[in-house]
């Protein structure tokens, strides 16, 4: 299995990286335990009225739904397999 260095992006063996815990190539650290720190939180506010799918949604009094059951035809398992000829 390979894995790649972050900094220069060289394929390194897995094993052999995890054991040096560097690249081969720039010997940059590979595995690091601390977090990224160059997140950033950006903060919205969303206006109340604010609607994701259109502007108006229109107000509903009564739904009407079609439902069609059909009944699963039953197969007995003989009829799967013919019966057997051994003699």
């Amino acid at each position: 299995m390979n894995v790649y260095c972050p900094k220069c992006g060289s394929k390194n063996d897995y094993f052999q990286s995890k054991r040096s815990n560097s690249c081969v190539k720039c010997k940059s650290p590979m595995f690091s335990s601390k977090a990224r720190e160059h997140t950033k939180t950006v903060k919205m506010a969303i206006q109340e009225d604010q609607r994701e799918f259109g502007d108006k949604i229109p107000e509903l009094s009564k739904l009407d739904v079609d439902i069609e059951v059909i009944k699963a035809r039953t197969i007995k398992l003989g009829e799967l397999m013919p019966p057997s000829t051994d003699v």
